[in-house]
C-alpha cells in the first residue's frame, strides 16, 4: 500500500497493526526523518518527494493508494493529473480521506473576517464560513465524481460517525463550537481523525464533552471489483445532488440516521 502526503504518520500507525507492506512519501523531509527514526514505522518504506507525482512508483506491486487530507489542498487540475497516475500505480483501488471543514481551494471564498476577527466563535461568521468550507468539499467529491464517470472508473462517496470526549477548553477552541448545546447534546462537524474507532463512551468525565463527528470517504476502484460495504455507513447515491447539501440538513440527517439522542439543529 501506498499513502501519499504521510505527514506526521500518525494514521500509519492504524495500518502497521495490520500486516500490510507500506511506501509512504511526504514533501517534507523533516518529517520523513523523524518517521524513519520512529520504532513503530520499522516496517514503512518512507520516500521524499511530490506527492502529486507518481511515476517513480509504478510497476512496484501496489494494491492501494491513500491519501489523508490530500485532495481537498489540491487545484482540480493537479487532482485530475494526481487521479489519472494512480489508475496506472494501484492495481486495486484508491481510497482518499477528506475533511468536510478543510475544502480549502474548493470553497468560493471565506469571509475576509477570518483573517482579522479576534473572535472566531462569532455566531455569524462561525455559519457563513462553515458552510462555504462544507460546500466546497461537496465540490470536490462532485468533480472527483464526474471524473469517474467519464474515465469509466468506479467511485463510492459515504458519510460515517466517530465519537471522542474533549475537554471544554480545547472544544470550544474548535471552528464549529457554534453547534455546543450541552453536556448530554453536542456534535461536531469537523472530524480530525478519519480513521474510524468505534470508540464506547460510558462516563464522560467532568468538564468534557461527548463529540460526534461526521465525516466523508471517498473510495474510487480502477477497474476492480467493488470492495465490500463498510459498516456503520450512510453511501451517498450516484447521482445525489451535492451541491445541494447544508451543514444543518447534513447533521440532522445524521442524527436520524444513527438514532442520535440529540435535539436536532433549528
Amino acid at each position: 500500500m501506498l499513502d501519499i502526503g504521510c505527514g506526521t504518520g500518525k494514521y500509519l500507525k492504524v495500518l502497521t497493526k495490520k500486516g500490510i507492506t507500506i511506501l509512504a512519501i511526504d514533501a517534507s523531509k523533516e518529517l520523513i526523518q523523524i518517521n524513519k527514526k520512529t520504532d513503530k514505522f520499522n516496517h514503512v518504506i518512507f520516500y521524499t518527494g511530490d506527492c502529486t507525482d507518481l511515476r517513480f512508483f509504478k510497476g512496484k506491486e501496489i494494491d492501494y493508494i491513500t491519501g489523508v487530507n490530500i485532495l481537498n489542498i489540491l487545484h482540480p487540475e493537479v487532482v485530475e493529473s494526481l487521479l489519472t497516475q494512480a489508475a496506472g500505480v494501484a492495481n486495486c483501488g484508491l481510497f482518499a480521506f477528506t475533511l468536510p471543514a478543510r475544502a480549502n481551494i474548493w470553497s468560493n471564498w471565506i469571509p475576509e473576517r477570518a483573517l482579522y476577527s479576534k473572535d472566531r466563535l462569532d455566531n455569524t461568521y462561525i455559519e457563513t464560513s462553515s458552510n462555504n468550507t462544507f460546500l466546497g468539499q461537496m465540490r470536490l467529491l462532485m468533480f472527483v465524481g464526474e471524473l469517474c464517470k467519464k474515465r469509466g472508473w468506479g467511485f463510492r462517496i459515504f458519510r460515517f460517525l466517530d465519537k471522542i470526549i474533549m475537554k471544554e477548553e480545547d472544544f470550544r477552541k474548535t471552528l464549529d463550537a457554534r453547534y455546543l448545546k450541552n453536556p448530554e447534546n453536542s456534535i461536531l462537524k469537523l472530524l480530525e481523525f478519519p480513521v474510524r474507532k468505534k470508540m464506547h463512551v460510558k462516563e464522560i468525565p467532568t468538564g468534557s464533552y461527548l463529540v460526534c463527528s461526521v465525516g466523508y470517504e471517498l473510495e474510487i476502484f480502477f477497474g476492480r471489483e467493488y470492495l465490500s460495504p463498510a459498516g456503520n455507513v450512510f453511501y451517498f447515491d450516484k447521482e445525489a445532488v451535492l451541491d445541494k447539501c447544508r451543514i444543518r440538513s447534513e447533521l440532522n440527517s445524521s442524527i436520524r440516521y444513527w438514532n442520535l439522542l440529540f435535539n436536532q439543529l433549528d
